[in-house]
């Protein structure tokens, strides 16, 4: 708190100086036991709102229409751990986050922000138009709905939300996002899965 005070109302230079840094890398099977903690205890960053059994989360890692992404997060105070769990679909001219848990310890750092503009990296010689998020209301994930308020979401026609990227540039130059092997994240579109 007495950090943030000396950068008034420049919360984005705050964050900078923070020296933030997410690892967003594909799911590996060591992480399973941390993966099925976040699905089930991630309340008010749980943009589906769902609560995953352990078979959910086995059907889900083993789906290749998805990819799955852990994020792991640290800064100049400390690591942070693994943080997030995202679940997401690479199609033509979008990117479908199919959900996405965040842990509360990173609550307010811009996390999804920064997550977000990586998957458009990854996707980029497609070219994507717009970023779907399957987000669904519940009594305790306002705070998500505040993030991709925030961004510039919009409801979508599905329910969700959706971001416009010709309108809405999704830029995180403030948090530095590593990825230790981006050649193992296919993201061909694929079709939906039955």
């Amino acid at each position: 708190t007495e950090q943030l005070a000396t950068y008034g109302d420049d919360y984005i230079g705050f964050l900078k100086a923070c020296l933030i840094v997410l690892d967003v890398r594909a799911f590996e099977e060591s992480d399973f036991d941390r993966v099925a903690e976040l699905v089930q205890r991630t309340n008010q960053l749980n943009f589906s709102g769902h609560k995953y059994s352990r078979e959910e989360i086995r059907a889900i890692i083993d789906d290749p229409a998805r990819s799955k992404f852990v994020i792991s997060c640290s800064d100049r105070f400390g690591s942070y751990g693994k943080v997030g769990f995202c679940i997401v679909r690479f199609a033509s001219d979008r990117i479908v986050v199919d959900d996405f848990m965040l842990s509360c310890r990173v609550q307010g750092k811009l996390v999804e922000q920064a997550v977000f503009s990586h998957l458009l990296s990854l996707h980029q010689e497609k070219a994507p138009r717009y970023v779907e998020v399957h987000y669904r209301a519940t009594a305790r994930n306002k705070p998500a709905q505040q993030v991709l308020q925030a961004l510039n979401f919009s409801v979508s026609d599905s329910g969700g939300s959706v971001l416009d990227l010709r309108a809405h540039p999704l830029v995180c130059d403030f948090i530095e996002v590593r990825d230790r092997d981006p050649s193992e994240v296919d993201t061909s579109p694929r079709p939906p899965a039955n």
